[in-house]
C-alpha cells in the first residue's frame, strides 16, 4: 500500500544546497574577473612607465631583459614551495621540446624592450597591435590554416593604421619601428612552434594552474637560452657595472635606480601572469577584445604620464590600427562559430578553427549582420 509523504524528498534539500554553492561559485567567478582584468591594466600599465623610466637612464638593454624574464624563477619557486600552485611534472626531453619556444620569446622580449627604450612607449605598443595580423599570416604560411577572405581584409586597416601612425610619429626612429615588428615576428614564430610541438609535460588539473606554470616553465627556459648571449653581447649583464654608474653619475640615486629595476621585473612577470589568469577564466575572443582595450589603456597612461606629443595623425593611425585589430578578432571568431574547417589544417585537432565550407554570399553576409555579436563570449579561437 503506498503512501504519500507531505513535505520535500530527502534528497531536496541536497539538490537545494548544490544549488546555492553553484551561485556562489557563479557569483565568485563573476566578481574574480573584474579583479583580474584590473591587476592585468594595472600591472601592464606600471611596467610600461617604470621600464621607460628605467631605460632612460639605464643603458644596458640586454641585461634589463634578462632580468625582466628571470625575475620569473623566483616568484614561481615561492608560488610552488608554498603550495600556492601546484607544481608541474617535467622530463628533461620536456624542457627540451621548449627551447625553440623559449628562444622566440627571449628576443621578442630583448626586441620590445629594445622599442620601449628608443621611441615612446605609445608608439611602440601601435606597432606591436600588429601583432594578431602577423601571427595570421603565419598560420597560413607556416600551419595551413586559412581562414575566410573577410578575416583577412579586417588586416588591412591594422597594417594601414600603423603605416598612417609611423608617418607622422614625432618620436620615430627605424631602430625603434624595426624591434617593435621584430616583437611581432618573434612571438609569433613562439606561437607556431607552441602550436606545432604541443605542450610538453603535466602542467596542473585545472585551467589556472595550467595557464600560471606554462608561463612559469616558459619564462624560466627563455631566460636560461639567452643567458650565454646576454653575458657577453654590448649592453648584456657585463654591462651592469658601468650602466650603473652611468646612472649615478646622470644624478639618479642608487636606490631610485635599484627601485626601478625591481619594480620593472615584477611588474614585468605579473601583468603576463594576470593575463593568463584572465585567458584561464574567459574565451580566446573575450580576452582578444581585453587585450585590445588594454593597448587602447597603456597608450593613454604613457602619453599623460610622459607628456608625449601626438599628432592628429598619429593619433588617427593607432586608433584605425587598434579598431582593425579588434574587427580581426570578432570577424575570425564569428566564421569559426559557422563551422567553417580551416583548409589544409589536420581534422579535429581543434574544434574551434574554421572549416573549408563556403556559406552562399547572401546567407553569409546576413549571418555576418544578424549574428555577429550574438553569443560572441560562448566560444572561438585559439589566441594569437
Amino acid at each position: 500500500m503506498s503512501r504519500d509523504v507531505d513535505g520535500p524528498s530527502p534528497s531536496e534539500p541536497l539538490e537545494e544546497n548544490g544549488s546555492k554553492g553553484d551561485l556562489r561559485r557563479m557569483l565568485r567567478n563573476k566578481a574574480k574577473l573584474p579583479v583580474l582584468v584590473g591587476l592585468w591594466y594595472f600591472f601592464n600599465v606600471q611596467y610600461n612607465l617604470q621600464n621607460k623610466l628605467l631605460l632612460k637612464c639605464f643603458s644596458a638593454t640586454w641585461a634589463v631583459s634578462w632580468l625582466q624574464l628571470a625575475s620569473g624563477i623566483p616568484i614561481a619557486c615561492f608560488m610552488w614551495a608554498t603550495g600556492l600552485v601546484k607544481t608541474p611534472k617535467m622530463t628533461s626531453s620536456d624542457f627540451l621540446k621548449l627551447v625553440p619556444q623559449g628562444l622566440a620569446h627571449s628576443v621578442g622580449q630583448v626586441a620590445t624592450v629594445a622599442s620601449l627604450g628608443d621611441v615612446a612607449v605609445s608608439f611602440t605598443h601601435v606597432v606591436k597591435a600588429a601583432e594578431p595580423a602577423v601571427n595570421a599570416i603565419a598560420s597560413a604560411l607556416f600551419l595551413g590554416q586559412v581562414f575566410h577572405p573577410l578575416v583577412y581584409v579586417c588586416l588591412l586597416p591594422v597594417f594601414g593604421g600603423v603605416v598612417l601612425a609611423s608617418s607622422n610619429e614625432l618620436s620615430f626612429t627605424s631602430f625603434g619601428f624595426l624591434t617593435a615588428m621584430g616583437s611581432n615576428f618573434a612571438f609569433v614564430a613562439r606561437n607556431v612552434l607552441a602550436t606545432k610541438f604541443g605542450q610538453a609535460g603535466d602542467m596542473g588539473d585545472d585551467q589556472q594552474t595550467r595557464k600560471t606554470n606554462q608561463l612559469a616553465v616558459l619564462t624560466m627556459v627563455a631566460a636560461v637560452v639567452v643567458t650565454p648571449v646576454c653575458l657577453f653581447v654590448p649592453g648584456g649583464l657585463l654591462s651592469i657595472p658601468s650602466a650603473w654608474a652611468g646612472a649615478v653619475d646622470a644624478g639618479v640615486s642608487e636606490n631610485e635606480l635599484l627601485f626601478l629595476i625591481v619594480s620593472s621585473c615584477f611588474y614585468f612577470y605579473m601583468y603576463q601572469l594576470s593575463s593568463f589568469w584572465v585567458l584561464a577564466c574567459v574565451p580566446p575572443l573575450t580576452h582578444s577584445v581585453l587585450n585590445s582595450l588594454k593597448r587602447v589603456v597603456v597608450i593613454v597612461a604613457a602619453v599623460l604620464a610622459f607628456g608625449t606629443p601626438v599628432t592628429f595623425r598619429s593619433g588617427c593611425g593607432a586608433a584605425i590600427a587598434i579598431g582593425g585589430v579588434l574587427s580581426y578578432s570578432l570577424v575570425k571568431a564569428h566564421f569559426s562559430r559557422q563551422g567553417l574547417r580551416v583548409q589544409g589544417a589536420p581534422d579535429a585537432k581543434d574544434a574551434s578553427e574554421p572549416s573549408s565550407a563556403p556559406l552562399p554570399d547572401r546567407q553569409l553576409l546576413r549571418r555576418l549582420c544578424g549574428c555577429f555579436c550574438a553569443g560572441a563570449d560562448r566560444g572561438g579561437p585559439l589566441p594569437t
